[in-house]
């Protein structure tokens, strides 16, 4: 079944294996583009051999949607194939007379010899996380469709990743244990396109050997722009200018727009200044990421970070960031020369 080779969640009946009814319609939903894509793979080989695909199976994406050709492909039987096999990429970004129009196409009648994929899944993008997109509509799929098909959820996050990320391990014949595997996922950040591509890169590495240690992680994984806050935190409390600096021109230079890197910035220090306030209460660092919703490495990371800084000079620190913000959306300065100057007042002295 192609559930069983991907994990997906269900939240609605089980999908069918080879030989039996399939439903007519699929709604793709979560964070895990990957994850996502298997899936799709894997229903794909039940219903059709390879080298058929190029007549049986369609994808329409991008906001402009063709309604005529869309109509066209509908109607059209599988060439010695079980099923046709539409995908509809990014259905949640097409606007709502769009989705209107091809809801009302797909149930007078549903089509027995066609399966619908509608692909809803939204990864998160390390260099554009924390800027603002284009708003989609929550419930971009009728209920009435809903009720034709069956939703598939691939979650994000963390938490939902290790066993993932383990499975990735394990397909490319790696070993680690449990820490390191929070590790990799930590310091690479919570992108499932980004994780294969890492693992990928590790396994190229070791071969023939398969162990992977936290060492190995440091040295070879590139590290994701919330993990390199810290290092950039760690200049910013010892007031290295230079070394600060430096860090937040990699950072722009690697992609990160200048009002991510902001929210990072935010985020991180706002974590530091919690952290601060608890220090009196003694907690370890397990309770808390508890209590501030960290993850533990976070947590113990910040805590060593906030020795380095008076609850003065965080909350002055917030002030300066969010001053930048504001230039930033109003346009005042040059984003990359504002960032600069921003390292440079956070690292001033007499702060």
């Amino acid at each position: 079944m192609p559930d069983k080779r991907t994990g997906a969640t269900r939240t609605k009946k089980k999908a069918a294996g080879p030989g039996t009814h399939h439903s007519p319609f699929y709604f793709l939903m979560g964070e895990n583009s990957v994850e996502a894509e298997e899936y799709v793979e894997a229903l794909l080989a039940v219903v059709m051999e390879k080298n058929l695909r190029p007549f049986n199976f369609t994808v329409f994406e991008g906001r402009q949607f063709p309604l005529g050709e869309f109509r066209a492909v509908m109607d059209e039987l599988p060439v010695a194939a079980k099923k046709r096999v539409v995908l509809i990429k990014d259905y949640q970004k097409l606007n709502s007379d769009t989705r209107a129009a091809i809801e009302k196409h797909l149930q007078k009648p549903v089509r027995e010899y066609l399966i619908v994929i509608f692909w809803l899944v939204e990864e998160p993008s390390p260099s554009h996380q924390g800027k603002k997109e284009k708003k989609t509509d929550k419930k971009p799929i009728s209920a009435d469709l809903q009720k034709l098909g069956e939703v598939m959820q691939f979650p994000g996050g963390h938490k939902a990743l290790v066993p993932w990320v383990e499975k990735q391990f394990e397909r490319r014949k790696l070993s680690a244990d449990r820490e390191v595997l929070e590790h990799f996922l930590t310091v690479v950040g919570a992108f499932p396109q980004k994780l294969a591509v890492e693992a990928d890169k590790v396994a190229c590495y070791l071969y023939p050997n398969s162990i992977v240690t936290r060492d190995l992680v440091d040295e070879l994984a590139s590290p994701a722009p919330q993990y390199r806050i810290f290092s950039l935190s760690d200049a910013i409390g010892a007031r290295d200018s230079t070394k600060a600096v430096h860090g937040v021109r990699e950072l722009l230079r690697d992609g990160v727009e200048p009002v991510a890197l902001l929210g990072y910035l935010v985020s991180h220090f706002r974590n530091l200044l919690a952290v601060k306030s608890a220090e009196g209460s003694r907690a370890t660092k397990d309770a808390l990421a508890k209590s501030l919703g960290m993850h533990p490495y976070t947590a113990e990371r910040a805590l060593i970070q906030a020795r380095s800084f008076s609850e003065k000079r965080l909350i002055q620190a917030l002030e300066l960031i969010l001053r930048a913000d504001l230039s930033l959306k109003t346009g005042k300065q040059e984003p990359h020369l504002l960032m600069e100057l921003l390292l440079l007042k956070l690292c001033e002295k007499r702060r």
